[in-house]
């Protein structure tokens, strides 16, 4: 067993695991959120409330995207995505229908997941500088006026 400043690391040769220990009396964010919005995962309650969260590579529900958002979501966080820009209109008129993604948009606490913003996000380009004339001129970028 080691010692690391405060926290106390152990490692199992039989399991190849680690397991860390927080001194007794720390405080942690995950053990002490507020029951009202919060997500639990493995036995943590994480409260994310006032926070803003970017995730990339949201397209439909079928992804970790999609799961990485629900989780946040779930914590309180409000919750802004980056769609590859030739499947964003399907995603987005999913997302107009009254049912929009029916069970899979559905919170815990029965409300639907809402994303603040959907930008366009292409990471093939830094920037729309970088784009080709022939791509900015395609049927899915050519309306776009934010977002890479």
């Amino acid at each position: 067993m080691q010692r690391a400043s405060s926290l106390t690391l152990a490692r199992s040769a039989a399991t190849r695991s680690v397991s860390l220990a927080l001194p007794a009396g720390a405080v942690s964010m995950f053990q002490h959120a507020p029951r009202r919005a919060h997500a639990t995962t493995q036995g943590w309650t994480i409260d994310l409330r006032g926070k803003v969260a970017f995730v990339a590579g949201v397209a439909d529900s079928r992804g970790y995207g999609w799961a990485i958002s629900k989780m946040l979501a779930e914590a309180g966080a409000t919750v802004v995505v980056g769609t590859w820009p030739v499947v964003l209109p399907g995603f987005l008129k999913t997302l107009a229908t009254p049912e929009g993604y029916g069970e899979d948009q559905k919170l815990t606490n029965g409300s639907k997941m809402e994303f603040s913003k959907i930008y366009p996000l292409d990471l093939t380009f830094s920037n729309k500088e970088e784009v080709p004339e022939k791509i900015m001129q395609s049927k899915y970028y050519k309306d776009l006026t934010e977002g890479f």
